[in-house]
C-alpha cells in the first residue's frame, strides 16, 4: 500500500454517510467528540509483525573432500505496529475530513 492509494481509499469517502462507513468497515474503534458537534470515527489496527530468525552457516573446508559446517541461529523479532484511520463527521452524519498514520 502506498500512501497515494490510501488517501484515494480515504478520500472516496469524503461527502459519503457515516452508516456506510460503519456497514463497509464494521463498528469503529472509538468515537470521540469533535467541533460544532461532530464526532471523529476512529479505526484502530493495532497489533505486532513478528520478522523470522535467521539462520547463518560457514562452510570450513579442511582438506581431502572434508568439511566442517556451524550454523548459527539468529532470534525472530516482532515490533509493535500502530495504524489508525479517523473520520470526521458533521453532525449531520456526514464524513468531512480524514487523516491516518501507518500503512
Amino acid at each position: 500500500m502506498t500512501h497515494s492509494k490510501m488517501a484515494d481509499i480515504m478520500d472516496s469517502w469524503l461527502g459519503e454517510p457515516v452508516s456506510s462507513l460503519i456497514e463497509a468497515w464494521g463498528p469503529p474503534t472509538s468515537i470521540m467528540d469533535a467541533e460544532r458537534g461532530g464526532k471523529i470515527y476512529v479505526y484502530d489496527y493495532s497489533g505486532s509483525v513478528t520478522m523470522p530468525g535467521v539462520a547463518t552457516t560457514n562452510m570450513n573446508y579442511t582438506g581431502h573432500g572434508m568439511a566442517t559446517a556451524t550454523t548459527t541461529y539468529g532470534p525472530s523479532m516482532s515490533m509493535p505496529v500502530r495504524r489508525y484511520r479517523m473520520f470526521w463527521v458533521s453532525k449531520n452524519g456526514v464524513i468531512t475530513k480524514w487523516s491516518y498514520q501507518g500503512l
